[in-house]
């Protein structure tokens, strides 16, 4: 088929697999895995019964499954990406990322922009690209959060968790009270807000 055409595919039983398309894709299936290498263009994938995996994307990706895992690596644009039932890893993002599972962990590395991450089932591990002052929002309610951040880019931090410590490898001025399980302060005179919550676990927060 020609490589510039938009691609719409829809199946119930059985996986997809799509790569070396200029146009936007649409892949949707109940039973199976999706795909997708070296799309120039959006990419929508939705399944019930597999996992997702997609790199080297032109433009956005919206990535949803009820079954399974989902890995995004080299996205030109942000990462839409969502399932019930396993981990999620994304790396090499210049665009927003937000990511949301129910049954799993949570793992994105060299991010270029804003992050908002939340599980219930697992840890949030994030690693901002060098001079990523984006900030975000990382929940988890099963696991500890570790993030790793350019020392020297302003950001106002706001962590706190109930199952663990808050720590710290970053000089931060400290607002109010200093805690164990508690901190807010402001990295290199502030700037947008990385709000880090955790209920069954320790945070860290770490230079790149």
């Amino acid at each position: 088929m020609p490589t510039d055409c938009e691609v719409r595919l829809d199946t119930s039983g059985g996986s997809i697999e799509v790569a070396d398309v200029r146009g936007p894709v649409q892949a949707d299936t109940s039973g199976g895995s999706i795909t997708a290498r070296a799309v120039q263009a959006d990419v929508h994938a939705d399944t019930s019964g597999g996992s997702i995996r997609v790199e080297d994307i032109g433009g956005n990706a919206r990535l949803d499954t009820s079954g399974g895992s989902i890995e995004a690596d080299r996205v030109r644009g942000g990462v839409d990406a969502d399932t019930s039932g396993g981990h999620i890893r994304v790396s090499a993002v210049d665009g927003e990322v937000r990511a949301d599972t129910s049954g799993g962990s949570i793992e994105i590395s060299d991010a270029g922009a804003e992050v908002q991450a939340s599980t219930s089932g697992g840890s949030v591990r994030v690693a901002f690209r060098p001079g990523n002052a984006k900030g975000g929002t990382l929940e988890t309610s099963g696991g500890g959060i570790e993030v790793r951040i350019d020392p020297s880019v302003g950001l106002d931090l706001d962590a706190s968790c109930s199952g663990g410590k808050v720590r710290t490898d970053l000089p931060v001025g400290v607002v109010g009270t200093i805690a164990e399980n508690g901190l807010r302060g402001k990295v290199n005179g502030g700037g947008a807000t990385l709000r880090l919550r955790s209920s069954a676990g320790g945070i860290r927060i770490l230079p790149l």
